[in-house]
């Protein structure tokens, strides 16, 4: 069996096994990149990018192995963003899009610090310091804290070669602090330790989504519990802590095209807490618990031992095969892309692998229908607020220099103040404000109207579908957002 000796934060014990020394073993995974000898180096690049007022140069920290890209550090933001885990993957040419962000990562992203108050990171003073070089590179990240609680926190996170798995992160954390945080006036033990987000795993393009299935390490288990990366799924996967952890477990998405999963282990003394997912982004929120009572100088103390790690394809069959996935026992309706929407098939079971924009609520109905026997029902609204029409995931990504058509034949029946239309956007009652966001409005009538919109310069819709009208209903059918040629 292939062993792991990994050094306790500590003391320094050495300690069993985990799952993936086990998938390692199981797979019988050759030494492919034996002969290969790295030699990492981390320097400062610049690149353009857009912004509210214009674009302007920003400076990100580049490692690379022998001159070709591996991560990209965005230190104000605390993400590294990891390109690639395998060798023969990584290029000398480094492409940022426009707007850098959790929506257009290149790779994986993962936090640099904990979040303990809040989503992000919350110290007074914080240092990322890159050491070695060669064979390995070092990022240690350290914060501290001064005012709510006096405390401190030290992450090490080590790139080396492995030559079965490739590229793989080392990973140490040790959060120390004299009081907990407040939630609702009680202590807050748990602290997200590490968020990690595979790019495009909530992309609504079904040529560009990446990885079908997210799992977990579960306690009193040797196999995975998993979803699929749908967003109605990954909306309910976290209910009722079903997302717990297992010591020497993981946290796994599998797979992209070429077969290819990630995975966060973790070793830790601490007591476990279960995952959480975004219903947006779909990333992961990796917790463990403080202790509910200080040490002997008066801290509350986390240490714990993780790897980031690239899993081939043979480690990736392994886990499939060991996998039991969530019964969630529902449908829901989702708003498909990049093809002719015509709902005969919905509402999709949730283990479905397919993608798409979702919202509480949407439902299909067969009163009207153009082709097929059903058609997305609409209900309509009075007033309008910031929220109307929207999907859960707020942004679909576009392609800035290409033009799409989004298309829809409504169905609507109302007052004659009712209006249907589509848009990206806060929704208004005046059509005025609308202009260059939205398709045509049309008013009631006893046949299938066609609304349409066609969308050049945009990087993002926030897409709504609007009915508007005290009692008015719409059903839309042959839906379509496609890009042109």
């Amino acid at each position: 069996m292939r062993l792991l000796l990994l050094a306790c934060l500590c003391c320094g014990l050495l300690v069993a096994a985990d799952d993936l020394d086990r998938l390692v073993d199981e797979a019988k995974l050759p030494p492919v990149w034996a002969s290969h000898q790295p030699a990492f180096t981390v320097a400062t690049e610049t690149f353009l990018q857009a912004t509210a007022d214009g674009e302007k140069t920003k400076d990100f920290l580049v490692i690379r192995d022998a001159g070709k890209a591996v991560a990209v550090l965005d230190e104000g933001a605390c993400q590294l963003d990891w390109i690639t885990a395998q060798p023969d993957k990584a290029s000398a040419d480094l492409v940022l899009p426009r707007v850098y962000s959790w929506v257009s990562l290149l790779g994986c992203r993962i936090s640099t610090v904990a979040w303990i108050d809040q989503q992000g990171a919350s110290g007074e003073t914080r240092t990322h310091v890159f050491s070695g070089g060669g064979p390995t590179i070092t990022l240690t990240v350290e914060e501290a804290w001064t005012s709510k609680r006096q405390g401190e926190s030290r992450y090490s996170m080590t790139l080396r070669l492995d030559p079965q798995l490739g590229y793989v992160w080392d990973l140490q954390t040790r959060i120390s602090v004299d009081r907990l945080a407040q939630r609702n006036g009680k202590p807050q033990r748990d602290v997200e330790l590490f968020n990690i987000q595979p790019g495009r795993i909530s992309d609504p393009w079904p040529d560009r989504a990446r990885f079908d299935l997210t799992l977990v390490s579960p306690p009193k288990e040797t196999g995975f519990l998993g979803f699929a990366n749908n967003l109605v799924a990954g909306d309910r996967s976290d209910n009722n802590g079903r997302l717990a952890m297992r010591d020497g477990g993981m946290n796994a998405f599998i797979a992209d095209r070429d077969g290819w999963g990630i995975a966060l282990t973790r070793r830790t003394d601490a007591e476990q807490s279960p995952n959480a997912t975004c219903n947006v982004w779909m990333d992961q929120h990796n917790k463990l618990l403080f202790p509910g009572q200080p040490d002997a100088q008066g801290r509350h103390v986390i240490s714990a031992s993780w790897r980031w790690v690239g899993l081939p394809p043979a480690v990736v069959a392994v886990m499939r095969a060991q996998t039991r996935m969530i019964s969630f026992g529902e449908k829901a309706v989702m708003l498909r892309l990049g093809r002719s929407e015509d709902f005969d098939d919905q509402p999709l079971d949730l283990a479905t692998t397919e993608r798409g924009l979702w919202t509480w609520g949407m439902a299909v109905d067969g009163a009207h229908a153009r082709s097929g026997t059903k058609a997305l029902l609409v209900g309509g609204t009075e007033k309008l607020d910031g929220n109307s029409g929207r999907f859960i995931a707020p942004f679909v990504p576009l392609d800035g220099s290409a033009a799409y058509r989004l298309e829809a034949w409504v169905w609507l029946e109302g007052g004659e103040d009712a209006r249907f239309f589509i848009c990206s956007g806060e929704a208004k009652a005046e059509e005025g404000p609308m202009r260059h966001r939205s398709t045509n409005r049309i008013s009631p009538k006893p046949e299938w109207q066609r609304v349409s919109w066609d969308i050049t310069k945009r990087g993002n819709l926030d897409l709504r579908i609007i009915t508007l009208g005290k009692g008015a209903k719409a059903w839309v059918d042959d839906f379509s957002l496609m890009k042109q040629p």
